[in-house]
């Protein structure tokens, strides 16, 4: 009996690839999503630090303040709106990374069925030589 051979090995092998590429795109993904939301943090952190007021000033240091205040807010939203955008890229790398990790693991099942079927295989061979054996030694002593 031949020794097995997956015949998909090749496709397997592309898929594993593919697994491992889309893996560390949802890594780099990931990490951005991190990035983004320390953004956020950071912005509205310094949003929250930022002198506000609180006795009366005068017009022109009033409209610098709340122009000041403005900007740090456009920036926390500009800043949200990123950490969304990069998350909605990290999600569909996961669901790509999914994808491809049901292709793979629907090739190692079946790669794995096609194992144990040839080792079945290999097992009645050796049992139907084992009585070919008995039978033979068992007529050799009849035929004396």
């Amino acid at each position: 009996m031949r020794r097995y051979r997956f015949r998909l090995e090749t496709v397997l092998r592309v898929r594993r690839i593919q697994e491992e590429q889309a893996r560390a795109a949802l890594v780099v993904a990931n990490h951005d999503v991190a990035r983004a939301a320390a953004a956020v943090t950071a912005r509205y952190e310094h949003l929250a630090r930022m002198p506000r007021p609180d006795r009366p000033v005068q017009a022109g240091a009033f409209l610098a303040a709340q122009a000041a205040l403005a900007g740090a807010a456009r920036a926390v939203s500009e800043a949200r709106h990123c950490h969304r955008r990069v998350a909605d890229v990290a999600d569909e790398r996961r669901r790509s990374w999914q994808q491809t990790a049901t292709r793979v693991s629907s090739l190692e099942r079946l790669d794995e069925r096609h194992r144990d079927e040839h080792g079945r295989e290999v097992r009645r061979q050796e049992d139907r030589e084992v009585d070919d054996l008995v039978v033979t030694r068992f007529r050799r002593r009849e035929d004396r």
